[in-house]
Parts: structure tokens; C-alpha cells; sequence
């Protein structure tokens, strides 16, 4: 998980696997959670592709410490 935490923090955006490890859920929710509006994301060569900063504050992760 910590390994995870450091790529939200360090990349720009995070693909559907990380985001359902972080969040503890399955891809298919992550996928629904995009669908719905409540994830932001966009594809990038057919893939989806979610902006970590918003990731970071649902999660209350600030960039640079553990948690907010």
C-alpha cells in the first residue's frame, strides 16, 4: 500500500488497478464510480487514465505527508 500511496503522490494520473487497490474496491467500481461522475477520468489510447490530486484528497492524502 505504501509503494501505492507514493505513485498517487508522485504521478499525474493513476489507472483503474491502483485506484481500486487504494480504495480498498474492485475495478468494476472504480469503473462504475467514473461512469457515475464521482471518479474524474479520461482515456488515453482506450484506457482510463484518473487524475491523482482528486484521488489524493477523497483518500485524505496530502502530497507530501501520509495523511490530511
Amino acid at each position: 500500500m505504501n509503494e501505492d500511496v507514493s505513485k498517487i503522490r508522485t504521478q499525474p494520473v493513476a489507472d483503474i488497478p491502483l485506484a481500486a487497490r487504494l480504495f480498498g474496491v474492485s475495478e468494476g467500481s472504480i469503473r462504475r464510480a467514473i461512469k457515475d461522475g464521482s471518479l474524474p477520468a479520461f482515456k488515453v489510447a482506450g484506457q482510463w487514465r484518473l487524475p491523482t490530486a482528486p484521488l489524493r484528497e477523497k483518500l485524505g492524502i496530502t502530497q507530501h505527508g501520509e495523511a490530511a
